[in-house]
């Protein structure tokens, strides 16, 4: 039996943090350095996000800002939540037992 403990909370806060996302890809836009990014705004996303999503994060292509913020919004919107990644552990349990349940 699994049982996956998360709250509402997380949802929540992630609905109010999405005001953010405009004021992110202006500083995108206006070149802050990761670095700077992630100080400013760790807690919209997780640090882990910054590096290993940098392209995300940084304007190399110079784009506009509408489309900058079609990205991080993207992103935003698909990056999982503590019972999204439980769920696909569950899913590739059931799919893949043999992979996860070893009996010896």
């Amino acid at each position: 039996k699994i049982v996956i403990v998360t709250t509402e909370k997380e949802n929540i806060d992630k609905t109010e943090r999405r005001v953010n996302l405009p004021l992110i890809a202006n500083d995108i836009f206006h070149n802050t350095s990761l670095q700077n990014l992630k100080i400013k705004y760790l807690g919209i996303f997780p640090a882990i996000a910054f590096d290993k999503f940098s392209n995300v994060f940084t304007n190399n292509n110079k784009k506009s800002k509408e489309q900058i913020l079609n990205s991080v919004t993207k992103f935003y919107d698909n990056y999982p939540t503590t019972n999204d990644i439980a769920l696909d552990i569950v899913k590739k349990i059931n799919n893949e037992s043999s992979e996860f349940v070893k009996i010896i």
